[in-house]
This record gives structure tokens, C-alpha cells and sequence, in this order.
């Protein structure tokens, strides 16, 4: 069975655990504990998608944060969501409708 990478879209994070197929609500508590334990989701809005990552910081102190990752114009670009304490809906959608139209490698380096 092919393994199926987890995806928010509008407020609801589907992934699979065991086998079957799960839902939870982006901003409740499961969703917090399920970034905790998980490294990665795609995310799908009006204009268009990203895959979030969960990554450490570079000199081991700063934590674990979320990035986010989508191709534009050919290139690869990359954005910073943040902890995984700001991780919730309205956050991610703004971040992403915010950067959609001209952030992602046009206008500013990521």
C-alpha cells in the first residue's frame, strides 16, 4: 500500500495511522500533538499548495520549526511558518495566501 502524505485542507488534516484513513480539525488539541510526532504535511488552498516540514534549527538550539516548500517558476522555494505552537489554520492560510502571489522567490529571498 502506498503511503499517503498527510494533507490539510480547509480545516481538516487527513493522514493515514494504521492502515486507516483519519481526520482531525487544524487548532485542537490532536492537531498540536499530532505535529509534535509527525515531520511533514501538504497543505491545499484557493491558489494553490506547499509541503510543510518539520526542522531542526541549525546550531541544535534554537528548537523544532515548521518551513514550508513549493516550486515556483521552476525554482525551489521555501518560506518559515513557524513553531508548532503557531502552527494553526488561520495562521498557515494567511502565511500561504500572503506568499502565494509574489513572496515565493519573486519579489523576496527565501
Amino acid at each position: 500500500m502506498a503511503r499517503m502524505t498527510p494533507r490539510v485542507h480547509d480545516d481538516q488534516l487527513v493522514y493515514q495511522q494504521n492502515g486507516q484513513a483519519r481526520v482531525l480539525t487544524v487548532g485542537t488539541p490532536a492537531w498540536y500533538a499530532w505535529l509534535l510526532t509527525n515531520s511533514t504535511f501538504t497543505f491545499r488552498g484557493n491558489v494553490g499548495s506547499f509541503t510543510a516540514r518539520k526542522e531542526q534549527a541549525g546550531n541544535q538550539r534554537g528548537g523544532w520549526y515548521w518551513k514550508a516548500y513549493r516550486k515556483h517558476l521552476g525554482k525551489l522555494c521555501s518560506t518559515y511558518l513557524g513553531k508548532i505552537s503557531e502552527m494553526d489554520h488561520m495562521y498557515v492560510s494567511l502565511i500561504f495566501l500572503h506568499s502565494s502571489s509574489h513572496y515565493w522567490g519573486v519579489s523576496r529571498r527565501w
